[in-house]
């Protein structure tokens, strides 16, 4: 799975709707979950440096 860079987090993270609204579609559930598993290890490696 591709990594993420940190300002497309932030991105995501500052406009969750229009994130939110790219493309409504089945999986969004769960990309959300995968986002979200992949953002709480990004908030822990920060957390341990």
């Amino acid at each position: 799975m591709a990594q993420q860079s940190p300002s497309t987090v932030r991105n995501m993270m500052m406009e969750p709707t229009s994130y939110a609204s790219v493309r409504p579609n089945p999986n969004h559930r769960l990309s959300v979950l995968i986002f979200l598993r992949s953002h709480n290890d990004f908030i822990r490696k920060i957390g341990l440096s």
